[in-house]
């Protein structure tokens, strides 16, 4: 029994990249090799799989910690970031196309002027 539930456990520790398909082919020879009750083979491959999802949504969370940790020490911003000064940016470039535009104007009526005098 011992030896059974370690198998599982095993098959659990690997349904990272697991499917349904492949859990119940597992739990079928297990239950061919009269180590699992055929009754009780649904439930295990249901479990083995809410278990590889949990593992994996652990894992996403894990991983995205690590790599904000990670780019804060490298001082990389977030893409958050990246898109507040790529809007900055654009609203920057908006204003000095209009300041160029009225300083020109300015400078036009001053030529104006000076060629009235």
């Amino acid at each position: 029994m011992l030896d059974t539930a370690k198998k599982i456990g095993y098959l659990g520790l690997g349904l990272l990249s697991i499917t349904r398909e492949r859990a119940e082919k597992l739990v079928d020879d297990l239950v061919a090799r009269g180590e699992v009750a055929p009754r009780e083979a649904s439930k295990i491959v249901d479990d083995l799989i809410a278990r590889g999802e949990e593992e994996r949504k652990r894992l996403d969370q894990h991983i995205d910690e690590h790599l904000r940790r990670v780019t804060g020490r490298l001082g990389l911003a977030s893409e958050s970031t990246v898109g507040e000064l790529q809007a900055e940016l654009a609203a920057l470039k908006t204003e000095l196309a209009d300041v160029k535009a009225r300083l020109a104007a300015l400078e036009a009526g001053r030529a104006g002027l000076g060629q009235g005098q």
